[in-house]
């Protein structure tokens, strides 16, 4: 029924709504009609903007901007395809144990896996634009933040005992960002914007520096040494007899996975040169969002991570190959055993370390292709 300018209501024969499509500068309008097929008030493949519609701040449209893939920074090595079969998997998760006393138990799961991760450039320009200290009253001028990126995609497969490559156990796409020019905050260089399948999204922020083969091999060793990515669980409390016995009988060193690095990083350590990227979410602007389900059940307080981007060259300056090494781990924290008050504080949470390591080879170069290095990359405002 409609009513019309009369206040009449008329009555129309029952008619199925389909979509049609108006395009407009920024708009997409549907109309609705009774026909069996939707159509276009118009062509789609030959939509303008209307006259008169459209507004910019630039003298011109394609504005370029003045960068270019060559200013990724440290970000410009990770174009291309990667893979490694050498990754380690280590995380406990929650198991029901029917008994008389506590029924809360853990499984610890250690998985050796292989990965492709394939990165590819953001071919543009992110203008952030802003005044001077974030001030929305009165300003004293502008600042821009302008951002740099790749995208990438990664897929995780188990790897069984006897090198078989087995079931899909992560998939995970995202954004490496490189600060080019700051905003507000200056604290960070480089971040991580992941998606990760089980329902939480991840930014972690921080810096890279250009370490030698040597740097890294110490720096690697000196984790170890500090046990900064232990898979051990930590703030245990007064925790059961033989409750860490699953890591320490396992059979394998999966109490440091941070030593396979050290024993995968090989023997080109002196020809070798790298960009050591340390990122967090316990900095400025990092954080971890998660769906209700799995906040409830394995709250992830922080993440942390290590990557290496290792370039070898041969004694003329000539690329050998490019590797790729990384640890990171995220706390999930639960209650420790002598803890029964749902209400108990932060001291009564057990810090869960979920810890991966892995080594890549490059195995296929991005190529600039039509888009040369050099060509400078248009903003995206």
């Amino acid at each position: 029924k409609v009513e019309t300018s009369r206040g009449r209501l008329h009555a129309f024969p029952p008619m199925t709504l389909q979509p049609t499509l108006l395009y407009g500068v920024g708009l997409l309008a549907v109309a609705w009609g009774n026909s069996g097929t939707p159509g276009f008030l118009q062509d789609p493949s030959t939509a303008r903007p209307q006259p008169g519609m459209l507004q910019d701040d630039m003298s011109s449209a394609g504005q370029l901007s003045d960068y270019s893939l060559g200013s990724l920074g440290p970000l410009f090595q990770l174009l291309g395809t990667w893979k490694g079969s050498m990754g380690l998997n280590v995380v406990a998760l929650p198991q029901y144990v029917p008994s008389v006393g506590a029924t809360a138990d853990f499984v610890l799961v250690t998985q050796n896996y292989t990965e492709t991760i394939t990165f590819r450039p953001i071919l543009g320009a992110v203008l952030n634009r802003g005044y001077e200290d974030a001030n929305q009253y009165d300003p004293s001028g502008q600042l821009n933040q302008t951002l740099l990126g790749v995208t990438y995609t990664l897929h995780i497969h188990q790897v069984s005992s006897d090198g078989k490559v087995g079931q899909l156990i992560h998939a995970e796409n995202g954004q490496w960002l490189h600060q080019a020019a700051d905003g507000i905050d200056t604290n960070w260089t480089v971040g991580r914007m992941a998606m990760i399948p089980h329902g939480s999204a991840v930014i972690a922020v921080g810096r890279s520096t250009t370490k030698s083969g040597a740097q890294v091999k110490e720096t690697m060793e000196a984790l170890l040494e500090s046990g900064a990515y232990s898979s051990l669980p930590q703030n245990l409390g007064i925790a059961p007899f033989g409750y860490t016995d699953p890591y320490l009988n396992s059979g394998h060193d999966i109490e440091h996975p941070i030593r396979l690095l050290i024993d995968d990083i090989g023997p080109d350590v002196m020809s070798m040169e790298a960009a050591q990227m340390d990122i967090t979410t316990s900095g400025s602007g990092g954080s971890i969002s998660m769906l209700p389900n799995p906040r409830a059940q394995v709250f992830n307080e922080a993440f942390n991570a290590s990557f290496w981007v290792e370039t070898v060259k041969d004694s003329r300056g000539r690329t050998r190959y490019q590797q790729l090494q990384y640890v990171q781990s995220d706390f999930q924290v639960k209650f420790i055993p002598d803890c029964q008050a749902r209400n108990a504080d932060l001291d009564c949470l057990i810090k869960w370390p979920h810890v991966q390591v892995n080594t890549l080879r490059k195995v296929k170069e991005f190529g600039c292709g039509r888009h040369r290095c050099s060509d400078k990359l248009p903003e995206i405002r």
